[in-house]
């Protein structure tokens, strides 16, 4: 295996891409199961439920932007000067971070749901879910993030 090779390194981010995916359904269908057939962990008061809610939306709202700005901020920071290999490196790392704030929001609001029952944490989850499906990278958006010229954009595409 040749890690210099860029479409190994790109590969690399959609596994890692795939494997968090994963976790968050599965993340998400155990804490529904669990809930459905034995119920929330604590027994609740409406306030607590609307305070766990709020929790919820507070974690989403916060960790997600600053997950992705977070992402931006490195790839923008990666000299245009290096080999696509070496662009794709940091932007791999890059893509980590913003993919790991995205899971502990759900992984954060999943808790929730399984302390509480509160199936309005449902909808912050598909939210969440959705979101990461849209943050999945392409070739053609990793190219324009890289700033890629048109050697290195057929090189990432495979062509």
């Amino acid at each position: 295996m040749n890690k210099n090779n860029p479409l190994i390194v790109y590969k690399s981010i959609m596994k890692i891409y795939g494997i968090i995916f994963l976790i968050i359904i599965v993340c998400i269908v155990s804490v529904s199961l669990y809930v459905s057939n034995l119920g929330s962990i604590i027994e609740t008061k409406a306030s607590f439920d609307f305070f766990m809610q709020l929790s919820a939306i507070i974690v989403t709202i916060a960790v997600i932007p600053m997950g992705y700005k977070s992402s931006q901020r490195m790839i923008k920071n990666i000299n245009s000067a290096l080999s696509l290999t070496e662009k794709l490196l940091p932007y791999r790392k890059a893509m980590y971070f913003k993919f790991s704030s995205i899971l502990f929001a759900a992984f954060m609001v999943s808790l929730f749901f399984l302390l509480t029952g509160n199936t309005n944490l449902m909808l912050i989850l598909a939210i969440i879910l959705l979101f990461y499906l849209v943050s999945k990278p392409n070739p053609l958006r990793t190219a324009d993030d890289l700033n890629l010229g048109t050697e290195d954009k057929h090189s990432l595409m495979g062509k």
